[in-house]
């Protein structure tokens, strides 16, 4: 499990949903900064930022999680690359601000690395708010029955449906909830964002046919407001699954 922390730290929320992965998963939680500048200040504050998130983060594995911070240094691309290339899933912090900084500099660094990474990744929203977040990584609407632990599953293409329902099962059974199938070419921007709102995750697929991020995926990257796992799908796959008539399964 990789948790990338970015030049102002990294949120509590997405802390919390990073560590409750590594603990049902590897048990192990790297935490990656990149330093912006190799001077002895800079390396300085670099440090200053990445020890308080493994402090809180091996607080929150309670002896359960073992969490490895690393300091690297050159571009931050590379060096997330690099680190990736052998964690099973990487946990961003989406950004309140957008910062320009991915291939060419023509898109965001969230999603320079959503779309290039060969590992699912995670995207928490940076104002997903940490005061309302409870011990499970949770908001406390979803408790007391007022909202099901329900997990959004976003198919843009029947590809998608094996890896993509699939990471959408797994997740319900984890929080013991519900899974939402939606269609993104019928419910359109605002049904991505509705369903995001009732939500404690969505699932979207990348590649498949469409090689990466459909219309509909980018909405939920750049305008959930829950967690967004984006999922790689082989080009080559073709599983014509039966669930995409279906709303909703249990």
């Amino acid at each position: 499990m990789l948790l990338c922390v970015g030049s102002h730290g990294v949120g509590a929320a997405t802390l919390r949903v990073a560590t409750a992965r590594a603990r049902r998963s590897s048990g192990v939680l790297r935490l990656l900064h990149v330093a912006e500048t190799t001077t002895p200040m800079g390396l300085e504050e670099a440090q200053q930022r990445l020890d308080p998130v493994a402090a809180a983060a091996r607080s929150l594995g309670g002896g359960a999680v073992r969490v490895e911070p690393v300091l690297a240094f050159a571009e931050v691309l590379d060096q997330v690359w690099g680190a990736a290339a052998t964690a099973a899933l990487v946990v961003l912090e989406r950004p309140a601000v957008v910062r320009l900084g991915g291939l060419r500099r023509r898109t965001s660094l969230t999603t320079a690395l959503v779309e290039h990474l060969e590992a699912p990744v995670v995207v928490v929203p940076g104002l997903w708010p940490a005061a309302r977040v409870v011990g499970d990584g949770l908001p406390p609407a979803w408790h007391g029955g007022r909202e099901p632990r329900t997990v959004g599953v976003l198919l843009d293409e029947p590809a998608e449906c094996r890896q993509v329902v699939g990471a959408g099962l797994e997740g319900a059974a984890d929080l013991g909830g519900a899974v939402e199938l939606l269609r993104g070419w019928e419910v359109g921007r605002a049904g991505v964002v509705a369903a995001s709102r009732g939500a404690s995750l969505l699932v979207v697929g990348r590649g498949g046919r469409a090689g990466g991020l459909s219309v509909s995926g980018r909405v939920a990257l750049h305008e959930s407001v829950c967690p967004v796992l984006v999922v790689p799908v082989p080009p080559a796959e073709e599983d014509l699954a039966t669930v995409l008539p279906f709303r909703r399964a249990r």
